[in-house]
């Protein structure tokens, strides 16, 4: 897909409010070459004007707006960002934000062990060293393992905010809801590319009154839901050597029966493992809006 945003050259403003704010709402055009959700659209808009127009008459850039609009090439949206510079200097310009979480763990099946050790029972007659090798499969029975349930590490996050109507759109709203069950595509708070899932986005309306103007403005409390697990780089996991895999990639193995010369019993042994990418890569950068 090809796309390009350029300013139109309009824009208002309020100059400067009873609160002793400035702002300011500056058009752009969004063209594309196929047709994109406004999610999509958004997402585009936000990361290209925070880049390269993150400032308008020294007022920062709050949020984006955007209208689509059918055409034949592919779509044109028109953008709107909305430019505001807070009253007082030493004012934080980031929204603050709350940060909850918790390290638990997880449940995960674990067929394959770290270490093993066998006991021949020897009063129905088996000698040391007879039983049979599972490779460190757990719980073999009826030509499956069974596997045991084991506590992981998982780190289970969210971060609540309340932010101004004026800087949450609804083609925001969309975004979000794609962006659910992606994972990082690049580096995010404490977490390594891959390693974090954005689970989903809760929140609901209230109205807060303006001390100045008197007005009760809409507002949003949102709360932005997370999952974390650990990558893996090079790791022995038996029976397999340098194994690499990121925090929410999906590993599994393949067994293929074989008979074992000790015993003589035919078994499952683990002959590759798989990683496996289940979840596509989003962009997490507008979080870092946030301040907690």
């Amino acid at each position: 897909m090809n796309w390009q945003l350029a300013e139109t050259g309009e824009f208002s403003g309020n100059g400067t409010l009873k609160t002793g704010e400035k702002s300011f709402d500056v058009k752009f055009r969004l063209v594309t070459s196929s047709r994109i959700d406004i999610g999509t659209a958004w997402n585009i808009s936000w990361n290209q004007m925070i880049l390269k127009h993150g400032k308008f008459r020294g007022a920062k850039l709050r949020t984006v707006s955007v209208d689509g609009k059918g055409e034949n090439w592919g779509q044109v949206f028109d953008v709107t960002g909305h430019y505001a510079k807070l009253p007082k200097e030493e004012e934080e310009e980031k929204s603050f934000a709350s940060l909850q979480f918790n390290t638990m763990g997880g449940k995960e099946k674990k067929v394959h062990s770290y270490a093993t050790v066998s006991y021949p029972a020897v009063e129905m007659g088996l000698r040391e060293g007879a039983v049979p090798d599972f490779r460190h499969g757990i719980g073999f029975n009826n030509g499956i393992f069974q596997g045991v349930d084991i506590t992981v590490p998982a780190f289970g996050f969210s971060i609540s905010a309340t932010l101004p109507a004026a800087w949450f759109s609804d083609a925001q709203l969309v975004y979000f809801h794609n962006l659910t069950g992606s994972v990082n595509a690049e580096p995010f708070w404490i977490f390594p590319k891959g390693s974090c899932l954005f689970t989903g986005l809760r929140g609901n309306t209230l109205r807060k009154r303006n001390a100045e103007t008197e007005e009760y403005e809409l507002h949003y409390s949102l709360s932005f839901e997370f999952e974390a697990g650990p990558n893996i780089q090079n790791a022995h996991i038996p029976p397999f050597q340098g194994i690499t895999k990121e925090g929410m990639q999906y590993m599994w193995v393949f067994h293929a029966d074989q008979k074992d010369e000790t015993s003589g019993i035919t078994i499952p042994c683990p002959m590759a493992a798989y990683v496996e990418t289940v979840y596509p890569y989003g962009d997490f950068s507008w979080f870092s809006t946030l301040q907690w």
